[in-house]
């Protein structure tokens, strides 16, 4: 291992790129951050709700940074309803436990106490709405009665 690390720096600095090593190999060193450990709770749906999971055995680090409440949890992404907001499948969101929504907030919202999922909300009324963020799904129109916010996510990870 040591010796391909060498002949990749020999080779990087024989065509004048010693700098650029140099910061890449800052940024694959470990970062001294205070970090927080917060519950993993399983999937959340961007597309089609999906029954709410939670695993409460699973927890990720995440930089303190990320986080703006100790009352917080991670969920993966599944679906592609919210793609046009920069969520994609496999991403990792970080959720905020709060019912204090705003219009065009993204919140994680319990439908009818059993399907759980990601999405824009709006209030009008007594009605709510959960809008995707892709043009290939509809807005779906709630009661006030059938839908229970979990909280306003906070934090996207995504890993490349």
């Amino acid at each position: 291992f040591f010796q391909a690390e060498d002949g990749i720096r020999d080779l990087v600095r024989s065509r004048g790129l010693g700098d650029v090593y140099k910061r890449q190999s800052v940024i694959n060193e470990p970062k001294n951050y205070n970090a927080e450990q917060i519950p993993l709770l399983g999937k959340i749906a961007a597309g089609t709700p999906i029954e709410a999971i939670s695993n409460y055995d699973e927890f990720i680090e995440v930089p303190s940074s990320y986080i703006s409440s100790k009352e917080c949890f991670a969920l993966y992404v599944e679906g592609d309803s919210m793609i046009d907001e920069g969520i994609y499948d496999g991403d990792t969101v970080i959720i905020n436990k709060q019912t204090d929504i705003k219009n065009g907030d993204i919140i994680v919202a319990l439908i009818d106490k059993e399907e759980a999922t990601l999405k824009k909300f709006r209030q009008k009324g007594d009605s709510i709405a959960l809008e995707p963020a892709n043009k290939h799904y509809k807005t779906q129109i709630y009661g006030p009665d059938r839908i229970t916010i979990q909280g306003k996510m906070c934090t996207l990870i995504r890993k490349y």
